[in-house]
This record gives C-alpha cells, structure tokens and sequence, in this order.
C-alpha cells in the first residue's frame, strides 16, 4: 500500500495520512497504552493516599502522555486523530467496563480535551466537544 499525496505538506515534510489513525495499527497501539496508563494508575493508586485526579494527572506526565497533541499538525491528519483518540479514550467508558477503568477513562478524556493547544502559531486543528454518537449518552 503505498502513502497517498499530501498537498499541505511542503518539500521533504513527512506527513501522516487521515487514514493511519483509523488503521488497526495505531487503533491497537493505542489501546494498549490506555490499558497501560490503567494498570500504572491503579497501581500508583493501590499504593498512595493522593487525591485521585492529581495522582492521574502525574501517572499521565510520567508516562509521557502530555506530549500527545504535539503527535500531528497537519491540519487533516489531526483532525481525524483527535477524533479517534477521543474516541478510543470514550470505549473505556462503557457499562461493561470496570468502575475503575471507566473513572481512569473518564479522567484521560477530560485531560487529553481540556490541554489542546489553544490559539498557537501557525493554527492547529482542535476539537470542540468531545464525539458521543447521537442516541447516546456517557454511563453514569
């Protein structure tokens, strides 16, 4: 399979295809390191008596999540990938999930929204609500 042109990319600049972040390879990639964020926050968690969310936001910055939005820039790429990882943070918060996993779910979701980069130079794409399908709604 070869790599479909890229217009907004200039001379030399590697850029991601939209269709890369729905694949299998960055959906199942992806979701193993959900899964891993997981079980560090519940280990972390097991082991100390921090408020919940400031015990999260440091597991997310010792496992290098903070740097996720710095992952794509060209403007159709990011826009398809802060769908998808919206998305693959938002299964985790299914019924038949753990209460545990849909909280730590709940938590990445709300970080990974709420630190997009606002108004940088040159503009980045952001999403401006978080994509819960029509009929739907978060479990509670």
């Amino acid at each position: 399979m070869l790599p479909a042109p890229a217009p907004s990319a200039s001379r030399g600049d590697i850029v991601l295809q939209p269709n890369y972040f729905t694949s299998s390879v960055y959906v199942r990639a992806l979701r193993d390191d959900i899964s891993t964020l997981i079980l560090r926050y519940h280990e972390a968690y097991s082991q100390t008596t921090m408020r919940p969310f400031t015990l999260f936001k440091t597991v997310w910055l010792q496992m290098g999540w903070n740097w996720l939005h710095f992952k794509v820039f060209d403007h159709r790429s990011r826009q398809t990938f802060l769908d998808v990882t919206a998305r693959l943070f938002l299964e985790r918060t299914v019924r038949t999930e753990a209460p545990f996993t849909r909280a730590v779910a709940l938590f990445s979701l709300y970080v990974f929204f709420y630190t997009q980069i606002k108004d940088p130079i040159p503009a980045l794409r952001s999403i401006s609500n978080i994509p819960i399908p029509y009929g739907t709604s978060v479990p509670y």
